[in-house]
């Protein structure tokens, strides 16, 4: 499985935090300071590299960590972000890019936070002088976009990613056995604040899943928003039997006098005359599907990386992995 470790140096905290989050969305991974870096951790499979920026200058710890570490970085894929609250970076990366090459396939930055009262006397005097040439407020300020920093760092980890992809006419073929050959998922809804992950028995079929249910909550949402996820998985029985499917797509209602709705029933063993004799109405979910993650020892067994995407569409909408 893909290991990355997040290098990073940070004076007052704010590289600190963000080099935390991105491990959390880039896992599995590690993050640590130059000082921490040992042996143990070249064969990580990807890195991120981070640091804070003081007069458009980068950490000297970082600077000194990828000239040191230059020859064997370059046989990596690297991701590289700065944290700032006003500088655009572009010299700091320009000054990492000449150190590194081609093997960074990711660069941005993210703002940071600035308290008056915690940076030292020299940093302060500093940002006092700053402040008075340009107008630059030296109040608080937290320029962190929690949204932005989350949209990058789903970008950054795509990016990274192994590239042993099995091709993907032949990874549909694993995908649609491995919904064939379960008949149970988790429906995930939402619209605002308000979530539901609902366990119900699907049917796939022509690329779409379908659901009979009698209603509830997910209606509320779906009305609403009907982007949804769904996930298909074993039970845990190992690292050498994973077995998990994730997916996003669009549900539709299908109406219970169309002719899809009798054509699944049918399918599905299920006489619509009799549905439509019940005294509620059994209604129909469907999933256009665009894009799933699938998670199968399997296929790392035939020589590729476990996890892998698969697209049912060629332009499937914002599909976001969740972990």
């Amino acid at each position: 499985m893909n290991k990355t470790l997040i290098v990073y140096q940070s004076k007052y905290g704010s590289t600190k935090a963000i080099a935390q989050k991105l491990a959390l969305i880039l896992g599995p991974a590690a993050a640590i300071v130059p000082s921490d870096f040992n042996e143990k951790y070249m064969d990580f499979d990807t890195f991120v590299i981070g640091t804070p920026i003081y007069g458009e200058q980068i950490a000297e710890e970082i600077r000194k960590f990828i000239q040191n570490n230059a020859d064997w970085l370059k046989k990596k894929k690297i991701a590289l972000f700065t944290v700032s609250l006003y500088s655009s970076c572009e010299k700091s990366f320009s000054d990492m890019h000449d150190l590194l090459g081609d093997c960074v396939v990711w660069q941005g930055s993210f703002g940071g936070v600035y308290d008056p009262e915690g940076v030292d006397e020299n940093d302060s005097r500093a940002m006092k002088q700053f402040s008075k040439v340009t107008g630059f407020s030296n109040a608080y300020k937290n320029c962190l976009d929690e949204k932005s920093f989350v949209e990058k760092a789903v970008e950054m980890k795509r990016l990274l990613k192994n590239t042993l992809s099995m091709p993907q006419k032949q990874l549909k073929d694993y995908v649609e056995k491995f919904l064939l050959s379960h008949n149970t998922c988790t429906l995930c809804t939402g619209h605002d604040r308000e979530v539901r992950a609902t366990p119900i028995e699907y049917m796939y079929f022509d690329e779409a899943l379908y659901f009979f249910t009698e209603g509830g909550e997910k209606f509320a949402h779906i009305l609403v928003n009907p982007h949804v996820s769904a996930a298909v998985y074993d039970s845990y029985a190992g690292f050498q039997k994973l077995g998990g499917l994730q997916m996003n797509g669009t549900a539709e209602i299908i109406c219970s006098e169309s002719e899809e709705y009798t054509k699944i029933a049918s399918m599905k063993g299920l006489d619509t005359a009799k549905l439509q004799a019940l005294p509620v109405v059994l209604h129909m979910i469907k999933v256009h599907l665009h894009a799933c993650e699938f998670l199968s020892s399997e296929i790392g067994r035939a020589g590729y990386e476990v996890r892998q995407t698969f697209l049912w569409t060629e332009n499937p909408h914002e599909f976001c992995q969740r972990e």
